[in-house]
């Protein structure tokens, strides 16, 4: 990114320095049991028609290209990095170094870098942050996710459709984010990479999974909003994960270190096994809290 050009770069900051950054750049609010509510702006959702790949050699072998695929040709992808270095001259960044996969055998190294602390928090959250880095400096991801929320790419002058935009280079192993503050568009980056990169002995499966105590496992498939993660939530079983997991000989896994569920009329009593998380350190957006309480109404 030019980091010689950056203001100040933040990297690995546990938690609490995020919720300290949080609150001073008045990035969100704290509820009563200690979550974060954020507000995304008008990106409620992915945006199936931002997202592009820059078409290469690598891209070309690699990827099965078809309609639902946005090309995204080399001298455009150039000008759009152009633009976004002069754009992050003198700014301040975040950068959490990671894990992705709790599988320690197929574990792959990332880079988050985000222009907020609530998406590094975010990143922190999601994926399996590495502690007691001696020289955060040497750490060598395979791939790099690069969030800025607040650049704007341009159609006629970048080749994208709008002024969001989320950019796959496989080439240089890095997917870059510009134009929504919706943090799922992170989460899917990672799991895009991870099925580009993971050993070819896994397959990568996006599904909700748990563990019955006899060693049964069950899968749940299905589009965003279809109930995945409610009916993987049973008092029987142990819950797995919500959306990325790997499937190889040893079993299924998952490749996140959080949850990421869509909550209606949340409620701790009736969602037992949910509630929890609802408390430190945990990111609430599309919620609204109370005017004169700070407690969050789904």
């Amino acid at each position: 990114m030019g980091k010689e050009n950056l203001r100040q770069v933040k990297r690995n900051l546990t938690k609490a320095r995020l919720y300290e950054e949080i609150i001073q750049n008045r990035e969100g609010q704290i509820t009563h049991g200690g979550a974060l509510v954020v507000r995304t702006g008008h990106a409620q959702e992915r945006s199936h028609e931002d997202r592009f790949i820059v078409k290469d050699q690598v891209s070309e072998k690699k990827v099965c290209w078809g309609p639902r695929i946005n090309e995204l040709e080399a001298s455009y992808y150039q000008t759009f990095i152009n633009r976004l270095l002069s754009y992050m001259q003198n700014k301040n960044v975040y950068v959490q170094n990671c894990h992705v996969c709790e599988n320690t055998d197929y574990q792959i190294p990332i880079r988050i870098v985000t222009e907020t602390a609530w998406h590094s928090l975010f990143a922190r959250n999601m994926f399996f942050p590495i502690y007691n880095q001696k020289n955060p400096e040497l750490f060598n991801p395979a791939f790099t996710v690069i969030h800025v929320p607040s650049f704007q790419s341009i159609p006629g002058v970048d080749g994208t459709k709008s002024q969001t935009a989320v950019i796959v280079n496989m080439t240089h192993k890095v997917v870059i984010i510009c134009g929504s503050c919706y943090a799922g568009n992170i989460r899917q980056a990672v799991f895009t990479m991870i099925n580009y990169l993971i050993s070819d002995d896994v397959f990568p499966i996006r599904c909700s999974a748990n563990i019955s105590e006899q060693g049964n496992v069950s899968l749940f498939m299905g589009r965003e909003g279809t109930g995945k993660t409610t009916l993987s939530i049973d008092s029987q079983s142990s819950f797995i994960g919500d959306h990325a997991h790997g499937w190889s000989e040893s079993g299924i896994f998952n490749f996140e270190n959080g949850i990421y569920a869509k909550v209606c009329e949340f409620d701790e009593k009736t969602v037992r096994k949910l509630g929890p998380v609802f408390g430190n350190s945990a990111l609430c957006w599309k919620m609204f809290p109370f005017i004169w309480t700070p407690e969050i109404s789904t």
